[in-house]
């Protein structure tokens, strides 16, 4: 019988062992790189797959832990890793093969950038699919120089992704017309220097550019982007670290039909930027602003969006967003003084997320809270990162008496807290701020608790005295806290169940 098994286990090994070399090498790009040399051990086939898999990875963080001596990265005991990498690709990259994906990740040190650039010659002239390359922890000071002929022999790069380096926009038009992704990431553009002053303006024309990423690029004036087949547009500013200030520049995506999704960071677009364009990109399903100081009174009208997050603008006053199916409303702000903003939401559908933090040199009021949670009564869950704003639902007691439940149709409701004065009190207070949930998820410093709540079906769902019973679903806090939050509902005569994980 153990023959038999061990004879039916060698077969199936043998059929995976005989597969074409392209189906082994299809199976290694779903792994990452360390999985990949492993499953090279397996065999002697899998073995000369690995050989020929025109996959190349390069981590010099990795070489260094794995290669160097413990503690000892001067060492030239062992080759460099530049070194290393053009003896790797030499050896087991001829010059008739196609590179599927060439990716190197380096530190940056000045002497070693032609090595670098000759790195990318090879994997070009290799006809490179896909080519990343990371300066890793730079300056703002020396970035590499991409020589201006690196690119312009390329036949078939179709991803494109590079950090840390110094070149000319204008290099890259030789591949704009075969690159489907695109990334510039902590770049300088132009080569300008620390003191340069002039900003450059480009125009991104392609038809097969589909996702463009520009993340810190320093000397950018204004970016146009004729793209028809894009779908994915992210954008953050550069910030000067040394002056801390931002530089950020025009944009216009208004030949972008098909953009699904977009990313605006750091910008200063203005009210009427969002909305023209955003309404006008009927497909677009993903928007994030993040700290756009220029908004103030935003209105977007897009029946297809489906996200949407507005993070830390903190000029804003209002925004109008008309969007019935959106399903993920995401805002972070820091003040609701002296009043806060106005988001009007049309969908029912969204889940909402609402991260408020408490600025230390402002006091702000329980009925401030209230009127802002107020808008989002209507929604189909509400998570609530509260901060230091939970005190507000403690000790404003005899404040609630005189004031209508903010959340009256509010079903589902999960809140995050870093710290806890009084579960009892926070409890109370939520309950009173939404009194007709029926799940109520709390979650302090990654230890939840979840209730389920139950009510008499007759006559309006308004007060706490309407509740039935209350299920304990999930607890792993304090048993102190666990016994005073059943005290409190047993003194109200609400029946109380626990789960056994309770």
């Amino acid at each position: 019988m153990e023959e038999s098994i061990k004879d039916l286990t060698m077969a199936a090994f043998d059929r995976f062992s005989d597969m074409p070399v392209h189906i082994v090498h299809h199976i290694m790009s779903f792994l990452p790189t360390a999985s990949a040399t492993r499953v090279s051990a397996l065999s002697k086939s899998f073995n000369s797959a690995w050989l020929s898999y025109p996959v190349f990875d390069f981590d010099q963080t990795l070489y260094e832990e794995v290669i160097r001596p413990s503690g000892d990265r001067t060492s030239c005991m062992k080759p460099d890793f530049l070194d290393f990498v053009l003896v790797s690709l030499k050896k087991h990259c001829p010059s008739d093969i196609y590179m599927q994906r060439f990716s190197l990740r380096a530190w940056p040190l000045e002497i070693l950038y032609n090595r670098i650039q000759n790195s990318i010659r090879l994997a070009v002239d290799r006809n490179v699919n896909e080519l990343v390359v990371e300066i890793q922890g730079l300056r703002q000071t020396n970035y590499c120089r991409l020589p201006r002929t690196a690119l312009q022999n390329t036949k078939s790069l179709r991803v494109l992704k590079l950090s840390g380096f110094s070149l000319e926009l204008e290099d890259l038009i030789p591949c704009l017309n075969l690159v489907e992704d695109l990334s510039l990431d902590i770049c300088s553009v132009s080569g300008s220097s620390i003191f340069a002053r002039a900003k450059q303006n480009f125009m991104f024309s392609s038809d097969k550019l589909k996702d463009l990423k520009l993340r810190f690029c320093r000397g950018l004036g204004k970016i146009e982007i004729d793209a028809l087949n894009l779908e994915s547009f992210s954008y953050t500013s550069f910030y000067h670290s040394f002056r801390r200030e931002l530089h950020p520049c025009e944009i216009n995506i208004s030949h972008c039909k098909n953009l699904k999704s977009l990313t605006i960071e750091k910008s200063n677009i203005k009210d009427d930027w969002v909305e023209n364009h955003v309404s006008k990109l009927v497909l677009l399903r993903n928007l994030k602003l993040v700290a756009c100081k220029n908004l103030q009174k935003i209105k977007i009208s897009n029946r297809q969006l489906g996200s949407f997050e507005l993070l830390e603008c903190e000029k804003l006053l209002k925004a109008k967003i008309e969007a019935p199916n959106l399903i993920s409303f995401d805002y972070a702000g820091y003040h609701l003084y002296p009043n806060s903003p106005n988001i009007i939401l049309s969908s029912t559908l969204a889940n909402v997320k609402l991260s408020l933090v408490a600025p230390k040199c402002h006091t702000v009021s329980f009925l401030s809270l209230s009127t802002f949670l107020t808008r989002f009564g209507h929604c189909k869950t509400l998570s609530l990162s509260l901060g230091t704003y939970q005190t507000l639902f403690v000790t404003q007691k005899k404040l609630r008496e005189y004031l209508v439940h903010p959340l009256l149709d509010l079903r589902h409701m999960r809140v995050e807290l870093w710290s806890l004065s009084s579960l009892t009190g926070l409890v109370d207070g939520l309950l009173w701020l939404a009194p007709n949930l029926e799940t109520m998820f709390i979650s302090v410093q990654l230890k939840p608790l979840m209730l389920h709540l139950e009510f008499y079906k007759w006559g309006p769902r308004s007060e706490d005295h309407m509740m039935k019973k209350v299920t304990l679903v999930k607890y792993e806090g304090h048993d102190d806290d666990k016994k005073s939050l059943l005290n409190f509902f047993h003194e109200k005569a609400i029946t109380v169940e626990t789960n056994s994980d309770c």
